[in-house]
């Protein structure tokens, strides 16, 4: 446990964790009136910071305001990410939004050298009427209840020393925890998501779109580049034949700037129905008359199969992938993230889409690139 406080203590920047210290009745000075290094200030921390007593009279200098938002920080298990829990607060009203910024208040509350993990508003715990998120959580972390964890990196590759404004996740550590009342169960003043407009996906027309693919293959002859792509002639007759035309062929210079045209194709190698023969896109069956066992499985069997191929796909569509290359981009494993989370979910559960990213990288921070790329 002292090694889990140390190093999140550590995080921050030493005056901080002065000012935070300070502010909870520790001294903070030496004998001869010089400040405490940092380490020596860890070590006291450590010590003297976790205790019961502190905790609790702190605790007792929190507004109504402030201990409801702890409240419900513990009620989420005492970790949030921030900007999920920022919603969640200002949609309970508890909080608000900053204000837009003025070219005086850009100065005065905006983007500041020694915060460089944030560019919006920065949170002071001085402001202490201040009903704005990124205020109240930096007064609860000015009275040492609640802590930031950073994912943000310098380009040197170390990570940014925290000041009192929240970083990526908020996080009261279980030492905090187990002193702090347990709240009761909070009345849910957050109506559920419904979405304004619902439609049902039909698998039946990518399904029909593959194998039209798939039947131009086999009665033209689709021949490829030099750089094994297939020429822009032959992709515009194929986007004819499709019940849904890829709407990215007009601006697509290559084949791999496509969507669904790109897509298809690769789907239809993974699944071993066509496959490059020299300079030709062919059919794997070497009988044109026989039809691929795939094509007569039932629907449920057919989006099995896509979807178990579309996971180990190496690119994405309306994506060019060679931008992204020297990132170390793992599109397989990003898919498998989604895959995964969606499958954690109960039915007919509406999710706003950046919670649920944003959920998933918590889960996986190596999503969609390396952590520290």
């Amino acid at each position: 446990m002292s090694d889990d406080l140390s190093i999140l203590l550590d995080d921050y920047n030493a005056n901080t964790l002065r000012e935070m210290a300070e502010a909870n009745g520790l001294t903070m000075l030496v004998a001869d009136g010089k400040k405490l290094p940092k380490y020596e200030l860890l070590v006291k921390m450590l010590a003297e910071f976790f205790t019961a007593d502190r905790i609790l009279a702190s605790y007792q200098r929190l507004s109504e305001v402030e201990r409801l938002v702890l409240d419900r920080l513990l009620l989420r298990g005492g970790q949030a990410p921030t900007r999920r829990f920022k919603r969640e607060v200002i949609r309970a009203g508890l909080a608000t939004e900053a204000p837009e910024p003025t070219p005086k208040s850009r100065s005065d509350y905006y983007y500041r050298p020694e915060v460089p993990y944030d560019d919006g508003y920065i949170g002071d715990p001085a402001r202490a009427g201040s009903h704005i998120f990124e205020d109240i959580m930096a007064r609860l972390t000015y009275l040492g209840l609640v802590f930031s964890r950073a994912t943000e990196m310098t380009t040197g590759g170390t990570l940014y020393k925290l000041r009192f404004h929240p970083a990526a996740e908020v996080y009261i550590p279980p030492v905090i925890q187990n002193v702090l009342p347990t709240p009761g169960p909070m009345a849910e003043t957050i109506p559920e998501m419904q979405p304004v407009e619902t439609s049902t996906a039909d698998p039946n027309l990518f399904l029909r779109d593959m194998y039209l693919y798939w039947d131009f293959v086999r009665r033209h002859e689709v021949a490829l580049l030099s750089s094994g792509l297939v020429g822009k002639r032959a992709l515009k007759l194929l986007n004819d034949t499709l019940l849904t035309p890829d709407p990215l062929l007009d601006e697509a210079r290559r084949e791999d700037q496509t969507g669904r045209l790109y897509l298809l194709r690769q789907l239809l190698e993974a699944l071993r129905l066509v496959q490059v023969e020299h300079t030709r896109l062919k059919p794997t069956s070497k009988n044109a008359l026989q039809i691929p066992s795939f094509w007569q499985k039932s629907q449920v069997e057919q989006v099995g199969e896509v979807l178990g191929r579309w996971q180990k796909l190496g690119s994405f569509q309306d994506v060019s992938s060679d931008e992204l290359k020297q990132y170390g981009v793992n599109f397989a494993n990003a898919r498998q993230a989604i895959l995964n989370a969606l499958k954690s979910l109960p039915p007919r559960r509406w999710l706003d889409p950046t919670e649920f990213l944003e959920d998933i990288q918590l889960k996986t921070p190596d999503f969609l690139f390396p952590e520290r790329s």
